[in-house]
């Protein structure tokens, strides 16, 4: 469904509504149960491309930027499941063998490996053993916050990292595409430019999951074919276009030289598939993530994402955790870990009541006037899905009151972690108009 632009936001809300109603009937007709959690989240979200000119960030913070990288390539990590595919392809075909079934042989790991017949945990080898096709590359979100304490130092706020080559950039696609022509699209332009340094050892193809009926997975014109998933509705359509690869044009060969797996064309060119998509690959099916995996298998061990750390068991109180900082680089914001056993009870409180009963849990405990809360609920650190995104609270904002009052209702409700609000909107960038911005970067950066 197409929304104008131009649309108000009331007009808008009884578009989404109206899909939401829509959702509902689809669920009848097909006769299926509707998802517990369908409606607990945005079932759209949209980019709106606001062109004010932010100003340059500096050398100083491309320095900083840097200084990042070299911090988090020391964390780099080989997946080990690449290992498992490199090992059962030697199994099944033999040193130096070819797979003519690549999406078969997947699906036989993905079963092994969902059954565990696979012990790929006893698997051992060295780097320097097996060197895939691409070499690390991270995707970092970031903000720039002022030091209080030197005028017009800067400092870097690490927001989050993410792996992958230019899957979620692709996002942002069509907010450049001001001619109505994706040649003529800067984004593109830069993508390209950017691939065309990341690896000579073949042609990027470009490949999408759910593409046919996901307009966020639509695919970019980055490279000049790309390859066409059997899911694909768009399969019957493009079978003959000569830009088009179907999977069974795609084979799998073992290098006994480097011990590396490589993709090849019908014709034994070797092509480099990129995941152009903006759904993380880590929420994807597992056989996604295996295709993915055999180009791109590197894992970012950081320990400072809440994502995948497990809340703390038999914490009865509240826990402070200081901002991890150096050389002007915030890893991690200051934290509070809070047990739902210390949260104050809002249930059947009057908003009069709740304003009070939370001022008073703030004052005992001494927290801040503002912060983003993480809920956290059983499992949150396996299964990333079940994770929801952080939400702004003040104490003095009674509609922030209502969403953690929603959030704590959970069953599998463990707790919060408390993040502080740094940079503040008041240490938000200038622009040249006068205006200010909290604004978030984005850095695709090769680690090499």
């Amino acid at each position: 469904m197409k929304t104008s632009k131009k649309k108000t936001g009331n007009t808008r809300i009884i578009d989404i509504k109206q899909i939401s109603i829509s959702t509902k009937k689809i669920f009848k007709i097909i006769d299926k149960k509707i998802p517990e959690n369908l409606f607990d989240r945005p079932l759209l979200y949209e980019d709106i491309g606001i062109w004010n000119k932010v100003p340059d960030t500096g050398d100083d913070v491309k320095e900083l930027l840097n200084l990042a990288m070299k911090e988090y390539s020391n964390h780099i990590e080989r997946n080990p499941l690449y290992d498992v595919i490199v090992s059962e392809f030697i199994k099944k075909y033999g040193v130096h063998g070819k797979c003519d079934d690549v999406h078969s042989f997947l699906i036989e790991i993905q079963n092994k490996l969902i059954s565990n017949s696979t012990d790929y945990k006893d698997i051992q080898r060295e780097k320097s053993d097996i060197s895939p096709l691409l070499k690390p590359s991270i995707l970092l979100y970031y903000q720039i916050a002022f030091d209080e304490d030197i005028i017009n130092s800067k400092k870097i706020v690490i927001n989050q990292l993410n792996k992958g080559i230019v899957n979620i950039v692709s996002r942002f696609i069509p907010l450049f595409d001001e001619q109505k022509e994706e040649s003529n699209n800067m984004l593109i332009k830069e993508l390209k430019n950017w691939l065309s340094n990341a690896s000579d050892q073949g042609e990027f193809v470009q490949v999408n999951f759910s593409a046919d009926w996901n307009n966020v997975q639509a695919s970019r014109s980055i490279t000049k074919r790309r390859i066409v998933w059997p899911s694909d509705l768009s399969d019957e359509i493009e079978s003959n276009n000569e830009n088009s690869l179907r999977i069974n044009q795609v084979r799998l060969v073992h290098d006994c030289e480097t011990n590396k797996l490589l993709y090849q064309d019908q014709y034994g060119q070797t092509i480099i598939p990129i995941y152009t998509g903006t759904i993380p690959m880590q929420l994807l099916s597992l056989q996604f993530q295996l295709f993915n995996m055999v180009v791109d298998p590197w894992l970012i061990k950081n320990n400072h994402d809440n994502r995948f750390i497990e809340f703390p068991k038999n914490v009865k109180t509240i826990r402070q955790n200081n901002r991890i900082e150096k050389s002007n680089i915030v890893y991690k914001r200051a934290e509070w870990i809070i047990p739902k056993e210390s949260i104050p009870k809002l249930k059947n409180l009057s908003k009069t009541e709740i304003f009070k009963a939370l001022f008073e849990w703030k004052t005992k405990n001494e927290l801040p006037e503002e912060f983003f809360i993480t809920t956290r609920c059983k499992n949150d650190h396996i299964n990333i899905l079940m994770k929801k995104k952080p939400f702004y609270f003040s104490f003095k904002n009674s509609y922030t009151h209502q969403h953690l009052e929603v959030a704590i209702k959970d069953n599998d409700f463990e707790g919060l972690i408390l993040s502080e609000v740094f940079p503040s909107i008041d240490d938000g960038l200038g622009t040249s108009e006068g205006k200010v911005h909290t604004a978030e970067f984005l850095t695709l950066t090769k680690l090499y």
